[in-house]
């Protein structure tokens, strides 16, 4: 039996190409906007080894800083927008179990795996301030994204296979679903190869 504890730092660049469409006359705006987000990850659980089973519990804590540069819109005079700069904070606190179990051949061990996880977000709080473009004295405009402290349940499942020879094959399938937005799905492909020192 173990109990594991994971953390995680890290620092990335963004870039959004965003289109807006304008109710008065049916045109399309449209812009790019840049950023930078730190964000991190801090993880306990704990294993539960039976013959040929695994069954973990864990708890997560993420968080995530965002920086976006301010940028304005191109499109017709007097539609296009201009947004100042915008900081994004949101903390997130997830639950889950984990559940895997191992079948045995002759050229490695197959390992069945099946996740259950659910997320809320504490904060995730964010103002929008713009203003139009052909008008450089304002006024200013300020659209305000609430913190969101949304309730989310992640289903996942998957198959891993470790060859004799150092291989991992994983191939995972996830399902989040929200009541605000449409189910958001994805499947996870990978090839691992271990080297021996």
């Amino acid at each position: 039996m173990k109990r594991p504890c994971s953390a995680l730092i890290g620092y990335q660049w963004l870039s959004f190409d965003a289109r807006r469409y304008v109710t008065g006359d049916g045109t399309t705006v449209s812009g790019s906007r840049d950023g930078t987000q730190w964000f991190g990850s801090l993880a306990v659980g704990y294993e539960h080894r039976t013959a040929g089973w695994l069954l973990s519990p864990y708890a997560r804590l993420d968080l995530a800083h965002a920086d976006l540069d301010a940028y304005t819109e191109r499109g017709q005079m007097g539609d296009t927008l201009s947004y100042q700069r915008q900081t994004v904070k949101t903390t997130t606190g997830n639950l889950g179990l984990r559940a895997q179990w191992a079948i045995k051949d002759d050229h490695g061990t197959w390992l069945p795996t099946l996740r259950l996880e659910y997320e809320h977000d504490f904060q995730g709080d964010s103002i929008a301030v713009m203003r139009y473009v052909d008008l450089s004295n304002g006024p200013f405009y300020r659209a305000s994204l609430p913190g969101q402290s949304q309730n989310r349940t992640l289903l996942g499942a998957g198959i891993h296979w470790q060859s004799l020879k150092g291989w991992l094959l994983r191939f995972e399938y996830q399902n989040l679903l929200e009541s605000s937005t449409r189910d958001n799905q994805s499947i996870l492909l990978s090839v691992e190869k271990h080297f021996d020192p």
